[in-house]
């Protein structure tokens, strides 16, 4: 209310606020004031226009009634103190003081509350915030340890994989080389046995042919000794026994000359 004069508080048991939409009840609330309408005529208050300016003098009443906007009123009806503002009370001075240390202590309180608050949201805050830290960072510092030990288990295994692969190359390159030199030493000793078959059987059947033909030359030798000492014995007789003796040993000498010299070409000839 814009009122600068209110009237003298009364105090009931049972009272209720007559301003409309306005639910006050002394039984509910016994903290609350409640004030008479002032009587009309007797006081009367300046009213401001829009633009703040002191234009005419109203009765004190009047600004009430426009101000609560109660068009009738009677000698029971009450208004409680959520309508007034602090300058609308003429009060004692000990009202004032004690309204001021109320108020004082009101605002330190609440000046208090709100500092604890703040202190209590910031403190929650940074809590929060070197939780989320901390967590943050023990995600990182796991994030980090699955990796490294993944990459270690990785290298391992690729390691692993690698000398296994290299194992099998060499065991693989070690087996052919082994196989190879084998083979060779095999097929080496084989050549050489049957060349040295070979030569063996190759020798014996030389010196089978040749003692053959020896034996076939030493028959046929014989046979012809055998037929020439016959004939000569008997158509030379003692004729010619000094004539033959001379041919038959240079036809000897010939034949054992011509013999040597075909035995020994042969020979070289194989």
């Amino acid at each position: 209310m814009d009122d600068k004069i209110c009237c003298c508080v009364k105090r009931n048991a049972r009272l209720i606020c007559s301003v409309f939409g306005c639910n006050s009840r002394s039984h509910k609330d016994i903290s609350l004031s409640f004030h008479y309408f002032p009587p009309a005529g007797k006081r009367f208050v300046s009213v401001a226009n829009h633009f703040g300016k002191l234009e005419k003098i109203i009765d004190l009443i009047v600004a009430w009634m426009k101000a609560l906007k109660i068009k009738n009123i009677t000698q029971n009806m009450k208004v409680c103190l959520h309508h007034f503002k602090v300058d609308d009370y003429i009060l004692p001075l000990e009202w004032i003081i004690t309204w001021i240390i109320e108020w004082v202590v009101e605002w330190i309180i609440e000046w208090i509350i709100d500092r604890i608050i703040e202190w209590i949201i910031e403190w929650i805050i940074e809590l929060i915030i070197e939780l989320i830290i901390e967590w943050i960072i023990e995600w990182i510092i796991e994030c980090i340890i699955e990796w490294i030990i993944e990459w270690i288990i990785e290298w391992i295994i690729e390691w692993i994989i690698e000398w296994i692969i290299e194992w099998i190359i060499e065991w693989i390159i070690e087996w052919i080389i082994e196989w190879i030199i084998e083979w060779i030493i095999e097929w080496i000793i084989e050549w050489i046995l049957e060349w040295i078959i070979e030569w063996i059987i190759e020798w014996i059947i030389e010196w089978i042919i040749e003692w053959i033909i020896e034996w076939i030359i030493n028959i046929m030798d014989n046979r012809m000794d055998n037929r020439m000492d016959n004939r000569m014995d008997n158509r030379m007789d003692n004729r010619m026994d000094n004539r033959m003796d001379n041919r038959m040993d240079n036809r000897m000498d010939n034949r054992m000359d011509n013999r040597m010299d075909n035995r020994m070409a042969t020979r070289l000839d194989r």
